[in-house]
């Protein structure tokens, strides 16, 4: 069995009250939505692309239980939504893959300045 890519945007909401103690923190992250990428290659960069541990916890599994990890018990980590853009628009095509459209799609799609602090995380499974 091959290594599985699931990238989920989220939208992470923030303390900001600089007198409280949690200012920072981020206290929720919404999943915008999630797509399930099967195998994504492991010698072509996609991985590489997700640099940057992320700081908060997804509930991915189910509605009660939040992780920072993914299946393989390493911190997930995120990606700027220009470089995986710009990645599935030249890689991406070149794999011919049917699962790279439909997130290509979505990320165009979103404008970062609407939500309050988006990112594309990888996970994998």
């Amino acid at each position: 069995m091959s290594y599985e890519s699931k990238v989920i945007i989220a939208n992470a909401h923030r303390e900001t009250n600089k007198t409280d103690k949690n200012c920072g923190k981020v206290y929720y992250a919404e999943i915008l939505c999630v797509f399930n990428l099967s195998c994504m290659g492991s010698t072509n960069g996609w991985r590489s692309l997700f640099k940057k541990e992320i700081d908060f916890e997804l509930f991915i599994e189910d509605g009660d239980h939040s992780t920072k990890e993914d299946k393989y018990g390493a911190v997930m980590k995120e990606a700027d939504i220009r470089e995986v853009i710009q990645w599935l628009e030249t890689k991406g095509a070149e794999m011919n893959y049917r699962r790279v459209p439909p997130i290509l799609a979505a990320l165009k799609a979103i404008n970062p300045e609407q939500w309050d602090e988006l990112h594309v995380v990888h996970y994998g499974y």
